[in-house]
């Protein structure tokens, strides 16, 4: 999927670009650097197998040099020496978690234009000093909006022409990381089987507002305030001044929008997102729309109704769009020291590992064939395996066999001996440790392995972050994962068809 993205029209709504000297000319880029992280059959393309991002041989950024009123460019007159190209704050990443290495403009000016692009290494995962020999952060099939589709603000600084600097500009730059399938259950992804989505229904607004000269708009539906990525409907109401029929402020006369931080803006279709019901004071907007990305993130909507008057009626609405949620990368593979990362998307301040990470435990365990107590499933290097004896540990330091789980000796297992639990940006990193230890105890011998439990993601609870503009915090950190793949979406890629892609 190519997309094109002209900057100068993203330039003020992505990073709030400085205006030109009136010297200088404007710039404006066009991108359509594209770029595919194939994952082979995992949820992530692994690190370590070393293939990257494939950039198309055609995409590439284009920067415009011109003079509002049309006066030719010299050339000669552009300074790129210092040009830089940042990697700036977007929706469904964290800069500081990437590296950006392409970092100049190399290539010559042509009345007015040159080009920048990117290959494979340019733009990579920064584990941020964590130590990491495999693993790690990776390109992810259900990260960036879910469906594996990242999209990157670029700005673009530090260009002067005739000694003039230029203002800034901003492009995106589109990578899709595709190549496991997550269909399944009876409604084409697991954990929808009963998914209920919302109607719009004409509904009287109850207390209603007196209106003076001006109108007044009413929300009513769940929570603090309209979330578009839920199962129930927001009905808002305009309560229009005495005297005045609005009984011809239908469906045709009333637009919805929903719109980012960073300039997207998504129209809603009436009829099928939602419905409008008109009388002589009242216009009920009845929106049944649910949003399933994780990008854009959605932070207002607008509600636009002609009422026949110069200037159409306008109201916005701050909004959540999608739910704070986590996104695995690292792992599986079993593997001494494979680094597993979570990351979670939607919320400020991350104070500890322990906000978003459940707190790990090990045990020293083993099967012993002369015993018959029932075996338990435990954990050992992220694979399963069977147990039916245990290690404990007595006051005196004597060591000791049982049979029974809970009478097991348990350690904590977040530190350097256990998985080397570290905090990173919104990102908790993990190491996958093995270890096997043999003791004698009461004149037998018990080869030993570590086992461990826990230290997988968690729900922050309410007190403990601030949720971020357009996000809103739910009972799980996987909901609306693998919503491409839900019969109404259907976008996922799809092996071997590669449908969605």
């Amino acid at each position: 999927m190519k997309r094109t993205i002209v900057a100068a029209a993203l330039a003020a709504a992505l990073l709030g670009a400085t205006t030109a000297l009136a010297e200088a000319p404007e710039l404006s880029v066009t991108s359509t650097i594209y770029g595919e992280a194939f994952t082979n059959g995992y949820t992530t393309q692994k690190a370590e197998d070393n293939i990257g991002v494939q950039y198309s041989e055609d995409g590439a950024a284009v920067l415009t040099l011109s003079f509002p009123d049309g006066t030719p460019v010299d050339d000669s007159r552009i300074d790129a020496s210092a040009a830089v190209v940042s990697l700036e704050d977007g929706d469904g990443y964290y800069k500081e978690m990437l590296e950006l290495r392409a970092t100049a403009l190399p290539n010559a000016w042509e009345n007015g234009q040159t080009t920048y692009t990117l290959d494979t290494d340019d733009l990579v995962w920064d584990n941020m000093g964590y130590p990491c020999d495999n693993g790690g952060l990776e390109w992810s099939g259900i990260g960036g909006d879910g469906n594996g589709h990242y999209a990157f603000n670029l700005k673009v600084s530090g260009i002067r022409y005739d000694g003039e600097d230029v203002a800034d500009a901003t492009f995106r730059v589109q990578i899709y990381a595709y190549g496991r399938e997550f269909s399944g259950g009876s409604n084409g992804a697991g954990g929808y089987d009963d998914l209920l989505l919302p109607k719009a229904g004409k509904a009287a607004l109850e207390n209603a507002p007196e209106a003076g000269s001006e109108p007044v708009v009413t929300w009513v539906g769940a929570g603090d305030k309209p979330i578009l990525c839920d199962y129930s409907t927001d009905n808002f109401y305009i309560t229009w001044p005495a005297g005045m029929d609005a009984s011809a402020v239908n469906g045709y006369k009333v637009a919805v929008e929903l719109r980012s931080d960073y300039g997207d803006v998504l129209p809603l279709e009436a009829g099928r997102d939602y419905k409008v019901y008109a009388s002589a004071d009242t216009t009920q907007v009845s929106v049944n729309y649910v949003y399933w990305p994780f990008v854009p993130v959605y932070t207002t909507l607008t509600i636009t109704a002609d009422t026949g008057d110069a200037e159409p009626f306008t109201a916005d609405f701050d909004i959540a769009s999608v739910y704070v949620h986590s996104v695995q990368t690292g792992g599986g593979i079993a593997r001494e020291g494979t680094v597993e990362c979570y990351t979670v998307y939607g919320v400020d301040n991350i104070e500890s590992w322990q906000t978003i990470m459940s707190q790990p435990t090990s045990m020293w365990v083993c099967e012993d064939p002369d015993s018959d107590a029932q075996s338990t499933r435990v954990s050992v290097l992220g694979m399963f395996a069977n147990a039916n004896t245990f290690l404990k540990e007595n006051e005196d330091g004597s060591l000791a066999v049982v049979h029974d789980l809970a009478e097991a000796t348990v350690y904590d297992a977040s530190g350097e001996d256990g998985y080397n639990i570290g905090l990173r940006s919104h990102t908790a990193f993990l190491t996958r440790r093995s270890a096997t230890r043999t003791e004698v105890i009461d004149g037998k011998t018990y080869t030993f392995t570590l086992a461990f439990s826990g230290g997988s993601d968690r729900v922050p609870q309410p007190e403990e972050v601030t949720v971020a503009r357009g996000y809103i915090l739910g009972d799980r950190l996987d909901t609306h994962q693998r919503w491409a793949w839900i019969f109404i979406n259907a976008c996922g890629w799809m092996d071997p068809n590669g449908t969605g892609k």
